[in-house]
This record gives structure tokens, C-alpha cells and sequence, in this order.
């Protein structure tokens, strides 16, 4: 596909800079903006890609804990609240380790 666009000298001169300044042809930069934006609109390369992956590739927890029982582990004792005081019952319900029960 070919796209012509009009531009003034002083922006045609800008981007000529630009593509200079990062060792490309004018033609090739454009090409790479392109192409990232067109990536970005697709959602490859997303964050929420990376950290889909990244969870991929984690291990499980030998005791069954998830990031969030050890992101919540020992937190109101951190900020000088007593401990949380569960019923069996309702820990049991809400699948917390041992260690919080």
C-alpha cells in the first residue's frame, strides 16, 4: 500500500532529522512508526500480553499460595492492626493457607 502525504518544508525537514538522527531513511522510519503503532493497536507487545506470559512461564507455589496470600501474609500486622481472627469455617470457604488461618 502507498499513502502520500502532504507536508510543509520545515516538517519535512524535522522528520528527515529524526530518521537521520537513529541512522534511517526517512522512508524507513515511517515504516517503524508504522509499524509499532499498528503492534500497539493489535495488542501484541501489550502489558497485559507480558504479564499474561510471564504468569505462564511461573511455577506453582509448593503450598498452594497465590501472589495475593503473600501480598496480604503478615499486612495487618505491618500497618499495627491485630491479627485477623477467621472463623474455620469461613477460612475454609475462602481458601486460605494454613499460616492465615
Amino acid at each position: 500500500m502507498t499513502v502520500n502525504i502532504q507536508l510543509s518544508d520545515e516538517q519535512a525537514a524535522a522528520l528527515q532529522a529524526k530518521a537521520e538522527a537513529v541512522g534511517l531513511s526517512l522512508e524507513q522510519w515511517v515504516q517503524s512508526l508504522v509499524e509499532q503503532q499498528t503492534q500497539a493497536l493489535s495488542g501484541s507487545g501489550s502489558a497485559v500480553n507480558e504479564m499474561r506470559a510471564l504468569r505462564a512461564r511461573v511455577k506453582p507455589d509448593l503450598d498452594g499460595w497465590t501472589t495475593r496470600d503473600y501480598v496480604n501474609y503478615g499486612r495487618r500486622s505491618q500497618i499495627g492492626m491485630p491479627p485477623l481472627v477467621v472463623d474455620a469455617s469461613v477460612a475454609l470457604a475462602w481458601g486460605l493457607p494454613d499460616e492465615i488461618k
